[in-house]
């Protein structure tokens, strides 16, 4: 819980409207609820919570729960106050390897063309099985085998553009600047409470005071 006042903070520092960030987030919600969907069946163990006594699957499955969706809001507040372009300005002067850094910003930019191919597909698909509430799970198969080769296609397509407009297998990237007195106050504070929430159980502790 105590991991909820850094997302707080950037929210209120940085200006940035809660929605959007909500509404991109519930995107891998069904990722983050699939991991820890079975614990409550797997670990029936009770224990006690004040009064009440639940299985200890249904505390480490909301525990699992929060702390995905607090990490998933962490990376949109990064790319939300950051922008893709510093961040891999950043990776490169921490040396992380150029392809890495390079594939990071080919998957950022180019999802939405395998978005695009996909949409282009199921309105295909709808055309030719009018009618019809979703996809049939006869045609998964080959959905999947049209989008993929419609996806390396289109890959190569956007490659030879890029070519043909100077791409020799790096982007380039603006120099970060360098850092100011509050830039390394802002993350030693950080870097401090997360030290102390992982050592000390906070809540407890407050708990014990009252």
């Amino acid at each position: 819980m105590p991991l909820l006042l850094y997302p707080l903070v950037i929210f209120v520092m940085a200006d940035i409207p809660v929605r959007p960030v909500l509404t991109r987030m519930a995107f891998a919600l069904p990722l983050i609820l699939g991991i820890g969907i079975f614990n409550p069946f797997l670990d029936r163990v009770p224990i006690a919570l004040g009064p009440l006594h639940v299985a200890r699957g249904w505390v480490t499955f909301f525990s699992l729960t929060l702390k995905g969706i607090l990490t998933v809001c962490a990376a949109l507040l990064l790319l939300s106050t950051c922008g893709l372009p510093r961040i891999a300005a950043s990776l490169r002067a921490l040396k992380v390897p150029r392809i890495l850094v390079m594939q990071l910003l080919l998957t950022y930019r180019y999802l939405t063309v395998l978005m695009e191919e996909a949409a282009r597909t199921l309105t295909a698909y709808g055309f030719r099985a009018p009618g019809q509430k979703g996809v049939g799970y006869k045609a998964w198969g080959s959905l999947a085998g049209q989008l993929l080769l419609r996806t390396f296609d289109r890959a190569e397509r956007v490659y030879q553009a890029m070519r043909l407009r100077g791409f020799e297998g790096d982007f380039p990237v603006r120099p970060i600047g360098l850092l100011k007195g509050k830039d390394m106050a802002f993350g030693l504070f950080w870097l401090i409470y997360f030290i102390l929430i992982r050592l000390v159980n906070i809540p407890l502790l407050l708990g014990g005071l009252s």
